[in-house]
């Protein structure tokens, strides 16, 4: 049996921290700096009252959406796979490896 700590931190993950997941991906780009550190400020809050047990930040929470919808969406099934550049096929010299294979769009030079 889950102690009551546990229970509410299943809870505020279940109805807070769903709510901020939410299509993160799509708008979480569009968020101003300030309030992101609202929403910061409200997990720091949360963590301290202990309704949770995870100290949640706004931009890691962001990144690893961002990384799962790209890591999915690499797959031919996937809905958005259409939209990705072609694959390269050269092997040019890179500064740092990008993590993906496909070539970055130049804009008209």
């Amino acid at each position: 049996m889950l102690s009551n700590d546990k229970c509410i931190a299943v809870v505020y993950d279940a109805v807070v921290l769903s709510k901020v997941l939410y299509a993160l991906s799509g708008w979480g780009g569009y968020v101003s700096q300030a309030l992101k550190d609202r929403i910061d400020a409200s997990f720091r809050k949360a963590c301290r009252w202990k309704l949770t047990h995870k100290q949640y930040n706004f931009n890691d929470l962001l990144f690893d959406v961002d990384s799962k919808l790209f890591a999915c969406s690499k797959s031919e099934l996937h809905c958005l796979n259409h939209m990705l550049p072609l694959r390269s096929c050269s092997s040019q010299l890179t500064l740092h490896p990008r993590g993906h294979s496909y070539d970055v769009p130049r804009s008209g030079i």
